[in-house]
């Protein structure tokens, strides 16, 4: 019924379900041990990256299938590298960028059930390189 018109107005209040949370929260975090983010066309370089377990910290170092996904925007080339286990969690792949352009760097892993797109991701880029002079 619209007549006579009324409009009430109220709070709600939206937290998280702890249970929920728990559920759903990854058993792994991931971060890139990489400084430099700008290159030269054809240089390669190689990428370091951490796992760590949120909940104790302690360093992730039995992976074995971790994998890294190099691709230029907007996809006209990509290739993929495994990341080799350095030990305390740290990983290492070999990047190579051989066109001018920007790359974006996936991680994926089929033992910790991690898709590209569940762990953060690097974007490089890389300049046509300088000309001697």
């Amino acid at each position: 019924m619209s007549s006579p018109p009324v409009s009430h107005c109220f709070t709600v209040t939206a937290a998280r379900d702890p249970a929920l949370a728990a559920r759903s929260a990854k058993p792994y975090r991931l971060q890139f041990l990489f400084e430099e983010r700008d290159f030269a066309a054809g240089d390669s370089s190689r990428v370091q990256l951490q796992l760590n377990n949120p909940v104790t910290e302690q360093p992730i170092s039995d992976v074995t299938d971790l994998e890294v996904q190099i691709f230029q925007v907007p996809g006209t080339w990509r290739v993929l590298r495994p990341a080799k286990p350095l030990g305390n969690g740290i990983y290492e792949a070999e990047l190579e960028l051989p066109h001018a352009g920007v790359y974006y760097v996936h991680v994926a892993s089929r033992s910790l059930h991690a898709r590209y797109n569940d762990l953060p991701s690097l974007v490089l880029r890389a300049r046509e390189p300088a000309i001697p002079q």
